[in-house]
């Protein structure tokens, strides 16, 4: 995608945003997160996620790989098994100034899945809280290895739901490589 395309995909990411924020008064709209360390937050808890999620996605051998996978699929299943007791130690882990870059984008797409409805693909409705949380975080992620359309989508989304996703729209003309094909609805 050239710089222009980015600049226009970003700048219809933040116009969503701004036109559903436009509606809403100014001591409901999110406001950034970024540095937010929480009181209490477990040095053990971060060590396990750097352990799981430090490294560059594309960076590993293959069999490395493998094995991360394996324990990325472990813990995204006991997180979305008990959201009640692993989301506050996932927001805490969103939170911090240095949560792995890959842990950012995961992480968020993570705690969005607590807001899946049951049946079909639609989303619920996030809590400011959450979005503000991911919103912060996908400013900030890595966007190598990550699905560039599904992050588009996602941002969208977002936006769509009132938030200001303003820095996460941005985030992509930071990449000189994002592309993402946008499947054309009428």
């Amino acid at each position: 995608m050239g710089k222009g395309l980015r600049v226009v995909v970003a700048c219809c990411l933040v116009s969503a945003a701004h036109a559903q924020s436009a509606t809403t008064d100014e001591t409901s709209r999110p406001q950034p997160v970024v540095g937010a360390r929480p009181a209490g937050d477990a040095p053990d808890e971060h060590d396990d996620v750097v352990a799981l999620c430090g490294f560059q996605p594309g960076t590993l051998p293959r069999q490395e790989m493998e094995a991360k996978s394996g324990k990325l699929d472990h813990f995204w299943s006991k997180v979305q098994a008990d959201p009640a007791a692993f989301g506050p130690a996932l927001r805490r882990e969103l939170a911090r100034d240095d949560a792995p870059l890959i842990f950012l984008y995961d992480g968020s797409i993570l705690l969005l899945k607590f807001h899946e409805k049951e049946a079909g693909f639609d989303t619920a409705p996030v809590d400011k809280d959450d979005a503000r949380l991911v919103n912060a975080s996908m400013a900030r992620c890595t966007l190598k290895g990550v699905d560039h359309a599904e992050y588009l989508f996602k941002v969208r989304w977002l936006a769509s739901e009132g938030n200001d996703t303003t820095a996460a729209a941005f985030h992509v003309l930071a990449e000189p490589d994002f592309q993402a094909f946008v499947p054309r609805t009428r």
